[in-house]
């Protein structure tokens, strides 16, 4: 799941920020995150960056991620302008995750229907957003060994309203 060396000397510049110096993972997550009768899935497209990420072990904490929750548009766009994650990345050890919210961009709950009406734009809330993302922050924490690890939540516009709803939660 994570691209890029898991360190580099100073001497070396930091890479430019961009989908092509991330890797790209599709998460699934239910179609409605507050139903027991809706069992529909949908594919989550979240981009990563691992190369400054200061891994968990007996000596450290794992460092933090730094989490973009994306908004009205596809996610590459932010991966690509997101320079203060980028910036601070190195001198935090941090993992950089950039998630797509749910019906924009490649992110599709319903594939090609996905906005055709209002049947099926009935998911697109941010209390489903909000589920998906801490849905992916658990298991992303898990699957990397370090459950401990501390998030910090980013976003600007709508996606910064998203980061500090996630953080009240």
């Amino acid at each position: 799941m994570l691209r890029g060396a898991p360190s580099r000397p100073p001497s070396v510049a930091a890479p430019h920020p961009g989908t092509a110096n991330c890797s790209v993972d599709w998460h699934t997550q239910p179609l409605d995150h507050f139903s027991f009768t809706e069992t529909r899935t949908f594919e989550q497209r979240v981009f990563s960056y691992g190369g400054f990420w200061r891994r968990p072990n007996a000596g450290s904490a794992a460092g933090p991620i730094l989490f973009y929750c994306g908004n009205e548009a596809s996610v590459e766009l932010y991966v690509n302008a997101t320079g203060w994650m980028w910036e601070h990345a190195e001198e935090l050890g941090a993992l950089l995750v950039f998630a797509e919210h749910r019906y924009y961009g490649e992110t599709q709950p319903l594939g090609g229907s996905s906005a055709t009406n209002a049947s099926t734009l009935r998911w697109l809330t941010l209390e489903q957003a909000l589920a998906d993302y801490a849905t992916l922050i658990h298991r992303l924490k898990l699957s990397l060994g370090a459950p401990d690890a501390k998030v910090v939540a980013i976003g600007g516009s709508y996606g910064g309203m998203l980061a500090a709803w996630l953080r009240m939660h």
